[in-house]
């Protein structure tokens, strides 16, 4: 082996549910950054799963 060590393996980003809804969660968050996740997802229309949503926003807030 040419590299010195082995290869990694990185997979491609896959769209999750939560993909079309970033864009809005981030503008909520951007004007109002201690929103609960909950208060969120219902004005956004999330219908999935709370907990991964959640988890989704603490990802994203400043």
């Amino acid at each position: 082996m040419a590299s010195g060590g082995p290869q990694q393996y990185e997979r491609p980003a896959v769209p999750t549910a939560f993909t079309p809804f970033e864009p809005h969660v981030r503008e909520l968050l951007a004007r109002t950054p201690g929103m609960p996740a909950s208060v969120i997802a219902e004005r956004i229309g999330w219908t999935g799963s709370i907990t991964s949503f959640r988890d989704n926003v603490r990802r994203l807030r400043p």
